[in-house]
Formats: structure tokens, C-alpha cells, sequence
């Protein structure tokens, strides 16, 4: 009977030391503040704040974690897992998606609150400018365990929007180079055309009121679509 209690003491003894050491420890987590707006073109720092964004947390696989939505001021907050690394994805209708990387490399001190701010700005969808820098993340986020803190590099997230601003610019001006020389060549023809009338006709055009038979007409202006 001795030996019985002293084989079960020993196998509850196991039993609950295995317990506590098979329960992980609890991931900690970031609460994430984003503002969303979007470049309207009139100028490298004129931005407007972009309701009804989608914006999406993914992991490794592929996986969506949770969305959520900015509101009518741009803005949206959410609280991610920081249990394995992940990406946010900012989205709309008729805009470039853009991403950002969050990596967690290191063991997380669940006992802080993380916490980042961001702001994304979205530029139009076009088939006329190369676009290709933003089909992956321009933002990694790391965890460095020696500040307790996330940090990233803002230099190259800086320079590709102020590239991607410059392309869009100079694509406007460019249109607009093009529209002005098609005026020009079509006030030129327009002005060919008329030289091309006999002197009658560009009497009647002038009075507005009478053919060479002294009739009355009426004289419809051209209409340019």
C-alpha cells in the first residue's frame, strides 16, 4: 500500500510539472493607430485624408488575421498578436495597395504595451506609370530587444514616395504639354480650313443673315466634343 500512494504521488507529481511546463507563455500584442489618405496631385505635399479603406492584417501563410475600416476622418486602430510576425495591407478601389512588415524576431516582454502610429498614403491606380516598387512592403517594423521597442528605417519609405510623387508629376505635366500642342494644331487647321472658303462664303459666315440670293440662313456654330 506504501509503495501504491508513493507511485501515484510520483505520477501526479509528473503529471502537474508537465502541465506548467507545456503552457506557453502569453504572446504579447501591438495596438496600431492609421491615419489613411491619399495624394491628389496638386502638389508633392498636398494629401486628403481617404475614407473606407480596407486595411488587413495577414500572416506568414497568407492567412487574414482581421480587418477593419478607416472612417470618415481617415483613421482606424486595432490591436494585432505579436505572436508571429505579419504584414498590413492598406486597399481601395481605384488605388495602389500599399504594405507594411511587422517582424518579430526576438522574445516579446509581455508585460509593455506596444504601441505604433502610422500614416499611408495611397496613390491612384494608372497603367502609365511603373507602380511595381509598391507590390512589396516599403515599411519593416522590428522588435529590438535591447530597447524594448519597434523601430524601422523611415529613409527608403521616404524616397520612394517622394519618387512615386515625381513620376505622377511629371506624367500630368507631359498630358499637358501634349493637350496644348493638339489645340495648337487644331486652331491651325481650323484656320487652313477657313482660308480654303471663296470670298462669298466667308461673307455669309461673317454677316450671319443672307445667301448670295439675298435668302435669309441660318448660320450653327461648330461644336468641338
Amino acid at each position: 500500500m506504501k509503495n501504491l500512494l508513493c507511485t501515484i504521488g510520483t505520477i501526479s507529481a509528473i503529471i502537474l510539472g508537465n502541465s506548467v511546463q507545456a503552457m506557453p507563455p502569453k504572446p504579447g500584442s501591438i495596438k496600431v493607430y492609421m491615419t489613411v489618405k491619399f495624394w491628389d496631385g496638386k502638389g508633392i505635399y498636398s494629401e486628403k485624408v481617404l475614407s473606407n479603406s480596407r486595411i488587413s492584417v495577414i500572416d506568414r501563410n497568407g492567412q487574414v488575421l482581421l480587418e477593419s475600416y478607416s472612417d470618415e476622418e481617415g483613421e482606424c486602430s486595432f490591436k494585432a498578436s505579436l505572436e508571429n510576425s505579419f504584414s498590413i495591407h492598406i486597399a481601395k478601389v481605384n488605388y495602389v495597395t500599399k504594405s507594411m512588415y511587422i517582424e518579430v524576431r526576438d522574445t516579446i516582454d509581455t508585460k509593455k504595451k506596444y504601441a505604433v502610429e502610422c500614416e499611408v498614403v495611397l496613390y491612384r491606380e494608372t497603367n502609365d506609370i511603373d507602380l511595381s516598387v509598391l507590390s512589396k512592403p516599403i515599411v519593416k517594423l522590428r522588435y529590438n530587444k535591447y530597447t524594448s521597442a519597434f523601430d524601422y528605417d523611415s529613409l527608403p519609405a521616404y524616397n520612394i514616395n517622394q519618387s512615386i510623387k515625381k513620376r505622377y508629376m511629371d506624367h500630368y505635366k507631359w498630358l499637358a504639354d501634349s493637350l496644348l500642342q493638339q489645340r495648337k494644331k487644331n486652331k491651325l487647321l481650323d484656320g487652313q480650313n477657313n482660308g480654303n472658303k471663296t470670298p462669298g462664303n466667308r461673307a455669309a459666315n461673317r454677316l450671319g443673315t443672307h445667301n448670295k440670293e439675298g435668302k435669309k440662313i441660318r448660320i450653327i456654330r461648330m461644336v468641338k466634343i
